[in-house]
């Protein structure tokens, strides 16, 4: 009689356990449809106007914020394949040093755009030849 109770004890348990996964299974998907409020306008993406300097300019920033991040990502990805290929003490650490140094530029990058941007949105968008 004791080896049952501890067989269904086992199966009570794992019931629960399963009950509470498929429980949560089918609630946490209704959080997902929640809706997404931005707490500050979004960054400003290239625009399809390159008729004048302005914009030109404010397109030349905008991309060139973007491959400075995508550079940073690349020396982050090359780090990391070094680091995990070589054997050799010195070359791990020229490794996490290079990966170090990728994300310093990529916060230095993000970090000046995004300040600028807190103190006025007018700052990053370029209108250095304004007529008005």
């Amino acid at each position: 009689m004791c080896m049952l109770s501890t067989i269904d004890e086992q199966n009570m348990k794992k019931v629960v356990r399963h009950s509470l996964l498929v429980a949560s299974l089918l609630v946490l998907p209704a959080l997902a449809f929640a809706e997404y409020v931005p707490l500050s306008p979004s960054l400003p993406l290239i625009g399809r106007n390159f008729g004048d300097l302005n914009s030109l300019l404010n397109n030349l920033l905008t991309i060139a914020v973007a491959v400075a991040a995508l550079l940073a990502v690349i020396m982050i990805a090359i780090g990391g394949f070094k680091y995990m290929t070589t054997d050799s003490v010195f070359a791990i650490s020229g490794a996490k040093e290079q990966i170090a140094n990728a994300v310093i530029g990529l916060l230095i990058v993000i970090s000046a755009i995004l300040i600028l941007w807190t103190i006025n949105p007018n700052i990053v968008n370029l209108n250095l030849f304004a007529t008005s």
